[in-house]
């Protein structure tokens, strides 16, 4: 286990994105936000690039925690330090940026979502003046996307190749059964009543590499597994069976996709009511131990004894260089959301200078009105 991007924090908050780029582009889970069946609220905020949207959130994230309300942050993968949402579990709303590329059209508009508009914030006159720059920084930021997407497809294409190579040497009756005594010694017993899944994703290729959110299993977890795994394939088998093992015991979950294969793959699984977590560790997603020190119980779970290394070992060429070609691959997917960031920095400074934040300001405090009347 080694470094990794956003570390654990002495104030550790729960975060998540929410949508990523992958190989069949980019892949949105936000349906997730919020249950229109269940009384909850969306609150979605529509405006242009820069026009202040994750700020808003910011603000009405801290009025809340101010308040002791516990606030999720949902993260932008294309700008790792920006914010796609705040999820507030104990208030059952939900606000979320409505714009590309995870639009978000009410489809119950008053009854569900209500839609806060910043585009009479702004001085159209300026942006009408800058329309072919503006058109133009889109198209690129779009085409460096595209590409990040294309590089992401063909090293998902390579991992499978390891995958096919390694699934046969992995001996999946003595990883199942090592998975079932793991759920019999942490899970209570079944219950007549399913728990629930939820989907997030705990890590993501982004403009700052790939980032994984270790300060969410700090604030989460009391107790983390660690299933260290150079080729991927126990860990899914692990993940499966625990997670089909905790739901059938009552248990709500968190499965966390696989950037490289968002909906096949689950990633990381978290608990949060046992407060336990299981989280795998790659090659290509390495975990720094360090940013896990705060979990007061920490485990790690070797996935080489699931898997016939003697006969693995005549294999270890063609697989050591199918990782160089996908460690580069995703490194160059990387530069393109950099190179999409800086562009993007350009287009939101045409919106900033065009304008009004006091009028921001304003509808965050409307916001944040909102959200406490939800106070209970």
């Amino acid at each position: 286990m080694e470094k990794t991007k956003l570390a654990s924090t002495t104030n550790p908050k729960r975060r998540f994105f929410l949508g990523a780029n992958t190989p069949s582009g980019f892949v949105s889970k936000f349906d997730q936000l919020a249950d229109p069946l269940s009384g909850q609220t969306l609150f979605v905020i529509k405006g242009g690039p820069g026009s202040g949207k994750s700020s808003v959130m910011k603000k009405a994230a801290a009025a809340m925690e101010e308040l002791g309300i516990s606030a999720e942050y949902i993260h932008c993968s294309s700008d790792a330090d920006s914010l796609d949402a705040v999820i507030f579990p104990q208030l059952g709303c939900a606000v979320a940026d409505g714009t590309p590329p995870h639009t978000i059209e009410p489809k119950y508009p008053g009854a569900f979502e209500q839609v806060i508009f910043l585009n009479d914030c702004w001085d159209e006159k300026p942006l009408n003046a800058n329309r072919k720059k503006i058109i133009s920084l889109s198209d690129d930021i779009a085409a460096h996307h595209r590409r990040c997407c294309r590089y992401l497809a063909i090293a998902s294409m390579l991992q499978n190749e390891i995958t096919q190579i390694v699934s046969p040497l992995t001996d999946t009756q003595k990883a199942e059964r090592y998975a079932k005594g793991l759920a019999s010694r942490l899970f209570p017993k079944k219950t007549s009543v399913n728990g629930k899944n939820s989907l997030r994703f705990l890590s993501a290729v982004t403009n700052k590499g790939r980032v994984f959110f270790a300060e969410t299993l700090t604030a989460l977890c009391d107790e983390l597994y660690v299933i260290d795994d150079r080729w991927g394939v126990a860990s899914k088998l692990l993940l499966t069976k625990l997670r089909a093992s905790a739901l059938s015991c009552g248990l709500d979950t968190v499965s966390c996709c696989c950037p490289l294969s968002a909906c096949e793959k689950t990633e990381h699984l978290i608990l949060p009511q046992l407060k336990l977590a299981f989280v795998s560790c790659t090659p290509h997603h390495k975990i720094d131990a360090a940013a896990l020190n705060a979990v007061p119980k920490l485990h790690v779970i070797h996935a080489e004894r699931f898997t016939d290394t003697e006969a693995l070992r005549r294999k270890r060429q063609r697989i050591a260089l199918t990782e160089k070609m996908t460690e580069r691959l995703l490194t160059d997917a990387e530069n393109q959301l950099v190179l999409a960031k800086r562009l993007h920095d350009e287009l939101e400074s045409l919106y900033v200078s065009a304008m009004d934040f006091d009028k921001v300001h304003q509808k965050a405090d409307k916001l944040i009105l909102l959200l406490k009347e939800h106070i209970k």
